[in-house]
């Protein structure tokens, strides 16, 4: 019985109500951890070997020490050992069944042997039911896989091609969508006795797989396909000429029985823009139509392999303790496997992989990606993920980028996804935030691609005029989305990177950093910048790390808010690189706004100007602007002396301010300057108050323009402000303003 099983030593947390635990060590450790008991369980090993005939959970444990530690288990030595348990518990008290494990000698023993526990997943390669709380106690354990030790070997790929069939079998949504669909190159990867070589596919369909990877910082002197060595491509391409990590995607293609791989660098010619443009504007298509994506997360640079040994593979990882009854035992429990270092990493750790722009489309656009990181093998679709190690299915620490693309090309699927079990307890608390918008709102769509940009514009570039090209495919499938079934009244339009429809929400960017090093600009022949005009109102302009601050108000908010006083767009105007391609970079545009105009000053010197103006009020000013920018915070100042923080896209805008004394900028009113509002927030909350019904807001949003150098009569962007008030009161800059029609390049 349990009084008599464990030590007397819970002194923390009430057990009232709790059943008799039979003997089970198993039960009362839930226990134990569900009622918030602090420390680990501590359980004196005398009293755990006695149940072991009757325990099926104290037999796991036995055997465990059995490999760990068998001297422990020796007459004379046992009888002063205790084991302490902890582990078990996700977040929300969700249980994932890791124990770890920690034996200690003697009361004076300091430096215990400790490691986790998980039980052998009965059905290798994939994974069993999330744990039974009515049936056997020993199937409640964490799963794992033995992982493999070598991720080249043969049993890697029969690993991987398990993965496969079961969802080539069994998920209808993870078929490529379009039968039709093939790119322009193929490489056929040949065989141990045959060469690769390129070829220029037919309308025939045939499986292919892609490769995600990084090219690395030395790219330029990787092996391309180009217009010199095209016509060699075509009859071979030298195994030993490719880097390393396109040499394994090879074998990996050959060992899933894949014939045909489809890689950037080979597949588009290099040299010839516009082949290069026209395969380019297909990369939503060829993601998505890959029977499989191979994703090479590690290294950093495909000049090394990605495939060899794999660290959770190693016996000083894991190791495997298989299940043999004894002693006239019926049940010995599954089989274990023994951890002697816990599968978590810190958090927002981030692969290379995923550093880099032009991945992210990659990571989502595909229905299947088979992931190398080093560590293990993982598998992940439209309906599951999978690892080796089990994590996956215990918590959602990896980005689940499949089914976060499935709410941007729902409607490409053959199938809704059915996500299979297991999965992990807080999935949906975590990472589902944008696969919710499967649902098809078309406002949470359109937040959805809000939040794409800002994590796109984390990611690093090596060529800041790929900034447009790098995200277009992503683009192509949400424009499909926005158009089906009459999803808007009237077809959308990509706006370098922003939409027609929302216009005045997309605007509402704000530069939160500057990286350290700027991207490479694209060169002429004789070394000059060549043109290229992003407009200074798309997120594109900027090098820096973007955020939509404007729509916390929509999360934090009581109420929900509606936006008022929207710019209208009266007209627009994009030159795109590829003018067949809707979603090609573009390389100028014009934005024609109508809306609230104000002239305005502009004053680098913030502090001391806001503490000679606390009579006009400004001190109940609410801006969002964060005081650790201070090189791009800036005040600007209306012809009423009204005041507001802004924050300046980039510290050029603010040194040039530097030198001309505050009242000389603010005595310029109305000569270059000036504050454009493109929104405000404002929330009914139903509530009364001397007969006049309250609202939340406005939190009135608003760009700093400057008259263009570059082209007449237009105006540019450099940088944006907010200022929320209550009830209805207007935003102070804006109560002398004038209805005006602005052009914006």
């Amino acid at each position: 019985m349990y009084p008599a099983h464990f030590s007397s030593g819970l002194q923390r947390g009430d057990w009232t109500g709790y059943p008799d635990f039979g003997g089970c060590l198993y039960l009362a450790f839930e226990a134990y951890e569900r009622n918030r008991c602090y420390g680990g369980l501590r359980v004196e090993l005398p009293l755990l070997l006695k149940h072991v005939r009757t325990c099926v959970d104290c037999r796991i444990i036995r055997r465990s020490i059995e490999h760990v530690a068998p001297q422990l288990l020796h007459e004379g030595r046992r009888e002063s050992c205790f084991l302490s348990i902890t582990g078990g518990y996700e977040h929300e008290n969700d249980w994932n069944g890791v124990l770890s494990v920690e034996i200690f000698e003697n009361e004076t023993d300091d430096d215990g042997t400790k490691f986790q526990l998980l039980r052998r997943s009965t059905i290798e390669p994939l994974f069993e039911n999330n744990y039974d709380y009515s049936g056997n106690r020993s199937n409640r354990f964490g799963q794992s896989l033995h992982v493999v030790e070598h991720s080249s070997s043969q049993a890697a790929f029969d690993r991987a091609a398990q993965w496969l069939a079961h969802c080539v079998e069994n998920d209808k949504a993870c078929e490529p969508p379009d039968d039709s669909f093939m790119p322009i190159h193929l490489i056929n990867v040949g065989s141990a006795s045959q060469s690769p070589f390129l070829f220029k596919t037919s309308g025939t369909r045939k499986p292919y797989a892609c490769l995600s990877y990084c090219r690395g910082p030395s790219s330029d002197a990787i092996l391309k396909t180009t217009t010199s060595n095209l016509e060699d491509h075509y009859q071979e391409i030298p195994e030993p000429a490719m880097p390393e990590g396109i040499r394994d995607a090879i074998k990996v293609c050959r060992g899933l029985q894949i014939p045909f791989l489809w890689v950037d660098s080979l597949c588009l010619v290099q040299d010839d823009a516009k082949a290069w443009l026209e395969g380019a504007a297909q990369m939503s298509q060829i993601y998505l139509n890959s029977h499989l994506t191979i994703v090479a997360l590690e290294p950093r640079t495909c000049q090394v392999p990605f495939l060899g040994p794999q660290r959770f593979g190693n016996s000083n990882w894991q190791q495997l303790v298989k299940s043999l009854p004894t002693d006239g035992e019926t049940n010995s429990g599954p089989d274990l496997l023994v951890r002697f270092e816990s599968d978590t990493r810190p958090e927002n750790t981030q692969c290379s992989l995923d550093k880099r722009a032009w991945c992210l489309q990659e990571s989502m656009l595909p229905n299947r990606r088979l992931c190398f990181n080093g560590d293990e093998m993982t598998w992940e679709c439209l309906c599951r993920q999978l690892c080796e190690c089990g994590h996956t299915i215990r918590q959602p620490r990896t980005i689940r980028h499949v089914e976060n693309g499935a709410a941007l090309k729902l409607d490409r699927l053959k199938a809704a996804p059915i996500l299979s079990p297991p999965r992990p307890h807080t999935f949906s608390w975590d990472y589902g935030s944008e696969y919710s918008a499967t649902q098809g709102d078309i406002h949470e769509m359109r937040r959805t691609w809000r939040r794409l940009i800002e994590a796109y514009s984390r990611r690093q570039m090596t060529r800041r005029d790929d900034k447009l090209r790098a995200i277009a495919g992503l683009g192509q499938i949400l424009a499909e989305r926005f158009r089906h079934d009459g999803f808007t009244k009237d077809n959308d339009e990509y706006l370098a990177g922003l939409w027609k429809y929302e216009i005045h929400l997309d605007l509402s960017w704000v530069v939160t950093s500057l990286p350290g090093e700027t991207e490479n600009i694209l060169k002429g022949p004789n070394g000059e910048e060549l043109c290229w005009n992003v407009p200074t109102w798309s997120w594109a302009s900027t090098p820096g790390h973007i955020h939509y601050e404007s729509e916390t108000a929509r999360n934090s908010w009581t109420h929900k808010p509606r936006a008022t006083d929207t710019c209208k767009l009266v007209e627009v105007y994009c030159e795109r690189e590829n003018v067949q391609d809707e979603m090609s970079a573009v390389i100028q545009g014009r934005l024609v706004l109508r809306g609230a105009l104000v002239p305005v000053g502009l004053s680098a010197e913030l502090e001391s100007t806001q503490a000679s103006d606390e009579s006009d009020d400004t001190d109940e000013t609410s801006t969002t602007m964060d005081r650790e920018l201070d090189d791009r915070v800036a005040l600007v100042r209306t012809r009423n002396q009204k005041t507001n923080p802004v924050l300046l896209d980039h510290p050029r805008h603010r040194a040039e301010l530097r030198g001309v004394a505050s009242d000389e900028s603010f005595d310029q009113v109305g000569g270059e300057l000036y504050c454009f509002r493109i929104f405000s927030w404002v929330a009914e909350t139903r509530k009364v108050r001397d007969g006049k019904e309250l609202f939340m807001g406005p939190e009135t949003w608003f760009l700093v323009l400057k008259r263009s150098q570059r082209v007449a009569g237009a105006m540019e962007r450099i940088g944006i402000g907010s200022h929320e008030t209550m009830d209805l009161e207007l935003c102070p800059i804006f109560e002398e303003f004038e209805e005006a029609t602005i052009s914006i390049v």
